[in-house]
C-alpha cells in the first residue's frame, strides 16, 4: 500500500547531526515524506494540528503513537470499511488495543461505558476514542480548529472528538480479534502513570474540556480522577452601594455579619447568575475600626473571619474591601 509519512521530531535542539540522519534514512521508504525539525517541546495538541494540517493531501490521515504495534491487515481493513457504504457517514474510526476496556458513548453531557468485548466483531459507535491508532477522512482534517491547540498534554483528543461530533460526523472503533493493536506500556510503571495523571498542564485540560463540553474527560467506571475547578477569573464587576461600619455576629445597622453575607448570596448573587453566564465579582466596602487600636482591619482579616471565599490580589492593599465571586 503506498504510503506517504509526516513526521515532527520536536527537540531538534538536543539531537545531534547523526541522530538527525538516522531519522531521515529511516524514513526512507516512503513514496512522499515530510519529516520537520522543531526546537522545544510544545506539548501535543499544537503538534499534532500542524501535522494534521500537513497532512491533509491524501483522502485518509492515520494517526498513531511509537508504542503502538499494528496486526498485517489492520489499515486494509478500516479503509475498507471507510470506502464503503456503511462508512461514508464516519468522519474516523480507530482500533480495539490490548489495553482498552471501554466504549464510550456521550448522551448530552452523560457518558455512557460499554464494555469490550473481543468476542465482537464490526463497528462499534462511540464518541470518545484516544488518538493512538486513528483513520480519518481529509474533509474532517480540514474543519478549522477541529484541533483545539490551547490543550498542552492529554485531553485534546477528546476534545477533537466532541469537535468531529459537533461538525455532523459518526465515529466508530473496528472490533475484530485479528486486529488488536499492541500498545506496549512495559515502560511506563505506575509512578510514571500516576505523575502523568497528576500533571497541572494536563489537569488544566481536563478543566478546559469541562467547562467547554459540561462534563469530565475522565469519566470512566470506578474512575477516580477528581479535578477541583480553578477559581473563576472575572471580566464583570459588580461594587454593591451597601457601606458596613463594621463586622459583626450580630445583624444590626451598619453591621456586616455572616447572615448578611449569605442573605447576599441568597438573593443578589444568585440572581445575577441567573441572569448571565459571565462570571463576575462582587465587592462591598467595610470600614471597621478596632474599638481598641483604631486601626483599621486587613482585607486578609475580614476574609478570614466572614469565610468570603474568594479576595482580589490587587486589591489587597485595600482595607476593608470584602469580595464575593459569583
Amino acid at each position: 500500500m503506498p504510503l506517504n509519512l509526516c513526521l515532527q521530531v520536536q527537540g531538534c535542539e538536543n539531537i545531534s547531526n547523526a541522530k538527525r540522519q538516522a531519522i531521515l534514512d529511516a524514513t526512507s521508504g516512503y513514496m512522499i515524506r515530510d519529516v520537520f525539525f522543531t526546537q522545544g517541546n510544545n506539548g501535543a495538541a499544537k503538534p499534532r494540528a500542524e501535522l494534521l494540517k500537513r497532512s491533509a493531501i491524501t483522502p485518509y490521515i492515520f494517526f498513531t503513537d511509537n508504542d503502538m504495534t499494528f496486526q498485517p491487515g489492520s489499515l486494509d481493513a478500516m479503509l475498507k470499511f471507510m470506502d464503503s457504504m456503511q462508512g461514508a457517514s464516519y468522519g474516523m474510526i480507530d482500533l480495539v488495543h490490548n489495553y482498552l476496556k471501554w466504549h464510550r458513548r456521550v448522551d448530552g453531557t452523560k457518558v455512557i461505558s460499554i464494555p469490550v468485548r473481543h468476542s465482537y466483531t464490526g463497528i462499534m459507535d462511540v464518541d470518545l476514542i484516544g488518538a493512538a491508532s486513528l483513520l480519518m477522512r481529509k474533509e474532517v482534517a480540514i474543519i478549522p480548529d477541529v484541533i483545539d491547540t490551547n490543550y498542552h498534554l492529554g485531553v485534546w483528543d477528546f476534545d477533537m472528538c466532541m469537535n468531529i461530533r459537533k461538525a455532523g460526523w459518526k465515529i466508530g472503533t473496528l472490533c475484530d480479534k485479528r486486529y488488536i493493536a499492541i500498545n506496549d506500556k512495559t515502560h511506563r510503571n505506575i509512578t510514571y502513570l500516576r505523575e502523568k495523571v497528576r500533571n497541572p498542564i494536563r489537569l488544566d485540560g481536563v478543566r478546559r474540556f469541562r467547562k467547554k463540553w459540561g462534563f469530565c474527560s475522565e469519566t470512566y467506571p470506578g474512575s477516580s480522577v477528581n479535578v477541583e475547578d480553578l477559581k473563576p477569573q472575572s471580566d464583570t464587576l459588580v461594587f454593591t452601594r451597601a457601606i458596613y461600619k463594621q463586622l459583626g455576629d450580630e445583624d444590626a445597622l451598619g453591621i456586616l455579619s455572616q447572615s448578611r453575607i449569605n442573605m447576599m448570596q441568597d438573593n443578589f448573587i444568585n440572581s445575577l447568575k441567573r441572569q448571565t453566564d459571565k462570571d463576575f465579582t462582587v465587592y462591598t466596602f467595610v470600614s471597621y475600626k478596632d474599638n481598641e487600636t483604631t486601626e483599621t482591619r486587613s482585607i486578609q482579616d475580614v476574609q478570614k473571619t466572614l469565610h468570603v471565599p474568594q479576595v482580589t490580589k490587587q486589591l489587597l492593599s485595600w482595607p476593608g474591601l470584602t469580595t464575593m465571586t459569583g
